[in-house]
């Protein structure tokens, strides 16, 4: 299986960073590998067109983004939640894949984590409901860590092992 994990956090050593590290010592327990690719702190451009109204080609960045989701069989996508949603960061990576869809491919798995200082994710929930369901994709869990702002001192509470266990389920 070949899984990539999306992070999205401009916290470069945030709650959620801490988080998909437990996803990925879980994953580390079944001797699979995780690609990552952060768009946190290297977020992609946004989606553009130009006069005519045309996509205008994407960056190397996003195209090696776009070739990574396409050969991947399970998706990783890690966001904290802010006003409700993900980041700006994370919804330009959804919007780029608009411009691919017969690449990105309908057999896969997607798997959701997010923190919030709240314990309110029906937003974010219903987002990547349409997202997966859009694009065809199996719903693999969530990991919706409530109460748990994505700063570095974040109290996880008992998430830390929900993560893990769910990385050694992939």
């Amino acid at each position: 299986m070949s899984i990539l994990m999306i992070t999205a956090s401009p916290q470069p050593k945030g709650a959620l960073q801490n988080l998909c590290q437990h996803f990925l010592n879980g994953v580390a327990a079944t001797n699979q590998a995780v690609k990552q690719f952060d768009v946190g702190q290297e977020p992609l451009p946004p989606l553009t067109v130009n006069e005519d109204g045309n996509f205008i080609p994407p960056s190397t960045r996003t195209k090696e983004l776009m070739t990574a989701i396409s050969e991947a069989d399970i998706l990783v996508f890690a966001t904290p939640v802010y006003l409700y949603g993900m980041t700006a960061q994370l919804k330009a990576v959804i919007d780029h894949l608009v411009t691919w869809p017969g690449a990105i491919g309908k057999d896969k798995t997607a798997i959701l984590i997010a923190d919030s200082p709240n314990e309110n994710f029906d937003q974010i929930k219903s987002e990547f409901k349409a997202i997966f369901t859009h694009f065809d994709w199996t719903f693999g869990g969530q990991i919706l860590a409530a109460k748990v702002p994505d700063q570095p001192d974040a109290d996880l509470r008992f998430y830390p092992q929900i993560a893990e266990e769910l990385g050694k389920t992939v």
